[in-house]
C-alpha cells in the first residue's frame, strides 16, 4: 500500500476563531445521522483546536477518522497543514468500533475538500508504518490492547502524538500509562478536557555530552 504524499491540494486560509464559532461551524457540517452534535463534545473540540495552534504541526496523521471532525478542528486551526486519515471502516453492526460508523469517512472526504486531507482505508493494526509526520492524532481502536498497538504504530516513524479520550476510557489511559512506562525515553502530559481528555506524549530530546577539550 502507497502511502499519499502530502502537500498536493490547495490551501484554505481563515481566520482565528472562538469556541463559539467553532461550534457552530461543526455543526454546520455534522453529519446528519450526528446532528445535532452533543454539547458534551463542545469543549473537547475547542482543547483540541487550542492544542493544534500551540504545536502547529504542518503534518498530521490521525487514526480513526469517523466524520472528519477533529480532522476539521486541526484543519481549522492551522489551514496550511496536511492531514493523513487511516480509517479501518468497521461495520458497527458486525464488531464494535469505537464510535465509528461505516462509511462516514465520506464524509469527512467531503467536508473538507477544500482542505489538504485524504483517508486511507486500513485497519491501523494491520500496517507496519505510517509516514512521519509532525503530529499523529490516535482516536481508533479504544481497547487497551488496541491503542497500545496504535501507540506503537505511531512511534515506530514520529516523536509526537497526541491520543484523545484518555480520562474518557479506562482502557485508553491504561495503554498510554503501560506504554509511557514500559519506554523511558517517552513523556507524558495530561491535558483536561472533561468528559474526554487528551495525552500528548513525545519522545525527550536525546542530551549529547561534549568531552572538554585539555588545552
Amino acid at each position: 500500500m502507497r502511502l499519499k504524499q502530502f502537500g498536493t491540494r490547495r490551501k484554505v486560509e481563515k481566520d482565528i476563531m472562538n469556541e463559539e464559532q467553532l461550534w457552530l461551524e461543526l455543526n454546520a457540517i455534522a453529519h446528519e445521522r450526528d446532528a445535532p452534535l452533543p454539547e458534551s463534545w463542545k469543549t473537547n473540540y475547542w482543547t483540541l483546536y487550542q492544542l493544534v495552534r500551540q504545536l502547529r504541526p504542518r503534518t498530521i496523521c490521525e487514526i480513526g477518522v469517523r466524520a472528519g471532525y477533529s480532522a476539521y478542528v486541526m484543519l481549522r486551526a492551522n489551514p496550511t497543514a496536511s492531514v493523513l486519515g487511516i480509517e479501518a471502516n468497521f461495520d458497527e453492526a458486525v464488531q464494535a468500533t469505537s464510535g465509528g460508523k461505516k462509511d462516514f469517512y465520506k464524509h469527512a472526504l467531503s467536508t473538507l475538500a477544500d482542505y489538504d486531507f485524504d483517508v486511507i482505508l486500513a485497519d491501523s493494526h494491520s500496517l507496519a508504518r505510517i509516514p512521519a509526520v509532525d503530529l499523529v492524532y490516535v482516536d481508533g481502536d479504544h481497547s487497551r490492547e488496541g491503542c497500545f498497538r496504535d501507540l506503537d504504530l505511531a512511534f515506530k516513524s514520529n516523536d509526537r502524538v497526541l491520543v484523545h479520550d484518555v480520562t474518557h476510557i479506562r482502557a485508553v489511559q491504561q495503554a498510554c500509562d503501560d506504554y509511557v512506562a514500559a519506554h523511558p525515553q517517552l513523556a507524558a502530559t495530561l491535558i483536561e478536557s472533561p468528559p474526554f481528555g487528551y495525552m500528548l506524549i513525545e519522545r525527550k530530546p536525546i542530551r549529547t555530552c561534549t568531552r572538554r577539550q585539555r588545552l
